[in-house]
This record gives C-alpha cells, structure tokens and sequence, in this order.
C-alpha cells in the first residue's frame, strides 16, 4: 500500500545516506543528499520480460524497462531492480539519465520487516549476481554505452551487475562535470570499459569488484578529466573502498588529465598496467594535477603497476602508497606484446612528478625481460622527477639494470629507513641515494 511505498523509498534514501557517509570523502563526494520532490511516483519496480505499459510499476505489475521506469519518476526517484538479466533494446540503445536517481536492486524474498527497516546494517543487501545489465554490442564505435548521465545528476548504483563486451564505450559514461555518481556492491565483469568519465565528475566506488577482459586495450575505470583552462572546474574525484580490480591484460585504470584519486583497501590483481596516468598535447589536459593516493591496499602479479606517459605539457602526476604490499610484479603472463616494467615508473618529466611509498612492502617483484629497455626493479625515477622512501622493505628484486630502483641524474631520492634482501641485477647504471646498491 502507499504507506509500504513510502517506507521502502525513504530506507533507500536513508541507505544511500549511510554509504556516502561511510565513504568519508576529503572532497565531500556528495555534499547533500538527494531531495525528493512531491511527484505522485518516487519508486518503480522492474523486471526482465515485461512490458512498459499502462500502470506498470508495482513489485507486483513491474515495468519492463529501465528507461520505462525512469520516465514515471520525479528527480531523486528509485528504480527496483528485480531479479534477472536486462538487455539492450538495440545494439546502440542508451538509457539517459538527466535527473538524480537511486538503482537498486531488489530481491523479493526480503521480508517485509526488514525491508522496511531504517537501519541500513538490519538490511540485507540483494546478491548483485541476481541483478544483471547486459551492456554487450556488436558496436565497436565506442559510442554505445548504455548508461549515459548528463545535467549535473546524482546517481547512486546498489547491488546492481554490469557485463557484456561492449565495444569500447562503458557500461557507465558520465558526461556533466558536476555529476555525482555512486557504486556499492557492484560488479563489472568481462567488460572492456566499465565506467568512463568525460569532462570530469565525482565518482565513488564501495565493495565493488571489476574484473575479467582478455582485451589488451581495456580501461575498466577511464577518466578523462579534461580542463578547459585553469580553473580545475572539470577535474575528477574518485574514492574506492574495499574494491578490487583485476584479471585483465589491460588497463585497471587510465587517467587522462586532471584527476584526484583516492583508495583504501583497493586490489589491483593480474593486470596488464594497475593505474597508468597519461597525457598528451591536448591543450585543455595541461593543468593541475594528476594524484593518487593509495592506503592499505594490494598490488599483485601486474605487468607494470603505476606507469605514467606523458608527452608534452601534462599535469603533474602525484603517487602516494602508505602501508601497501607490492608482491610478484613484473609478469610477462598477462600479453605477448606487454613490455613488463618497474612497479612505479616515473617518465621522463618536466614536472616535478613525484612518488611518495611509506610503511610498504615489496617481495619478489622482477623487472628481467630482455626484450625491453626498462630499468629497476621496483622503482623508475626518469629526469625531473621526485621519490621520497621511507619505512620501505624491499625481497628478493630482481633487474637486468638497477636491482632496487634506477635513478636518472635529474632525479630527486630521499630515502630513510630502507631495508632489502635477495636482491639481483646484471649491473646499475642509474644508482639511487639512499637505496641498498
């Protein structure tokens, strides 16, 4: 009845409260919660294999579609999610979303008890396995992803899959810089591109997994933070929590321009590249900053873990990694024309790029492969560039040039409170300050 209605959408709102408050965002990710407007419809179910037709929306009468439903809502309004798969109408089909909105998915066996609590830990969270998008395209244009937000909206994603090869557009592309856009308990399997960001946004990412796309060209986060002057409006800020990247000869994450990044307890596992932050002569990516900053968190069996690629005047790139573990980089498993590196290499810069590892730990990584020109086994400082070790354990690293780390004369090391053991090269051309040699 109305009053069961009411309860229901004032626990989503309620639970979407809670998860942006756990996140705890430095940049107030999301300043303000969504208001609900006096519209007669604030909540529409939806389920696979129904049609959107006249006084559809019900758990009971569900529409058929997420565009169907979005169009019965009033801004801040919340799509149900029934079980099952839901695919693209057509191959090039998108839904837009222009107003704020929740999308949640919704398991029917929850008692009415407990869904209608206001207490988020009383709540059970729906499987999101059970709540499926199918984004897949036969388009490889990179112009069909399937959710598409625009005019400033806030959206909020729980409990909700994204999968399908999708040519190389997302799943997820957000178009309006002042955008606020939410993940929890998500999932984005064997996808090319999962979310994408075009002229900056705010991004929050809470208990979710990304994984699996054997596509040597896959971004599963890609934010192309652009600038159109100095002015920073158009940066990205992204937050993960408990997330993990991972099983992909890929990319985990591009950066390209102007973005702030920060992670507690992030994974990045088997990848091609973990974060690879880059720019070119593009004259609106020349400004700011590009940072990020990881803490607790795991870096494992990458082929290259922090690359930066920068050509021309490029923000400044930032890397900090406190009480991480850094362990079996360097694998050349992952693609046969994958050049294996360094776990950081900071290029060749005019910028001050600067790395900053505290309290971490580095165990058998390797930098061996011949076939590529790339030095130190752990650590790349290129010209210009700033690192600044301290509390740092380094076993068993291995490089044809460097053993720990290889250092341009330009370059600038601060080292204190170093330890290494097991320790291999073929010779150092390029010794660091500081380091065990």
């Amino acid at each position: 009845g109305d009053s069961t209605h009411t309860h229901t959408h004032t626990h989503t709102i309620n639970m979407r409260r809670q998860s942006l408050a756990l996140l705890g965002l430095a940049v107030a990710l999301f300043s303000c919660c969504i208001l609900v407007t006096d519209a007669a419809v604030t909540e529409v179910f939806i389920a696979p294999n129904h049609a959107d037709i006249a006084g559809c929306g019900s758990e009971k009468l569900p529409c058929g579609t997420l565009a169907g439903a979005q169009a019965l809502l009033g801004p801040g309004g919340t799509i149900f999610v029934l079980p099952g798969e839901y695919k693209r109408q057509s191959p090039s089909a998108k839904v837009w979303v222009n107003q704020d909105l929740n999308i949640v998915g919704y398991d029917p066996s929850f008692n009415s008890t407990v869904r209608n609590s206001r207490a988020m830990q009383q709540y059970p969270r729906a499987d999101p396995l059970k709540h499926v998008f199918n984004v897949g395209s036969d388009d490889d244009s990179g112009e069909v992803w399937w959710f598409e937000i625009n005019n400033n909206a806030t959206v909020y994603f729980l409990g909700v899959t994204f999968t399908g090869l999708n040519g190389y557009s997302a799943g997820v592309t957000v178009m309006s810089a002042a955008s606020a856009v939410a993940f929890e308990n998500c999932n984005f399997l064997n996808m090319k591109t999962g979310v994408q960001t075009v002229q900056g946004s705010r991004l929050s990412f809470l208990d979710v997994r990304i994984s699996g796309s054997s596509d040597y060209a896959t971004y599963f986060i890609y934010l192309q933070a652009v600038l159109y002057d100095s002015s920073f409006n158009a940066s990205t800020l992204v937050s993960f929590r408990n997330t993990e990247i991972s099983n992909s000869s890929g990319i985990g994450m591009r950066i390209d321009g102007c973005a702030v990044v920060t992670a507690t307890n992030l994974t990045l596992r088997d990848l091609g590249t973990g974060v690879m932050l880059s720019s070119d002569f593009n004259p609106w990516q020349r400004y700011g900053v590009m940072s990020v900053t990881l803490q607790d968190s795991l870096i494992a069996n990458c082929s290259k873990p922090f690359y930066t690629y920068t050509i021309g005047v490029a923000p400044r790139v930032e890397l900090s990694l406190d009480n991480c573990d850094l362990v079996d980089n360097g694998v050349t498993a992952h693609h046969p024309d994958l050049a294996p590196g360094p776990v950081v290499s900071l290029s060749a810069t005019t910028n001050n790029d600067t790395v900053k590892i505290t309290n971490s730990r580095f165990l058998n990584n390797a930098n061996t492969d011949t076939r590529f020109d790339w030095r130190g086994g752990a650590l790349f400082c290129g010209p210009g560039a700033i690192a600044v070790l301290s509390n740092v354990s380094f076993v068993n690293t291995a490089s044809l040039d460097g053993g720990i780390a290889w250092c341009s004369p330009n370059c600038t090391m601060t080292a204190t409170a170093i330890t290494a053991r097991g320790t291999t090269e073929t010779q150092n051309t390029g010794p660091c300050a500081g380091l065990p040699q």
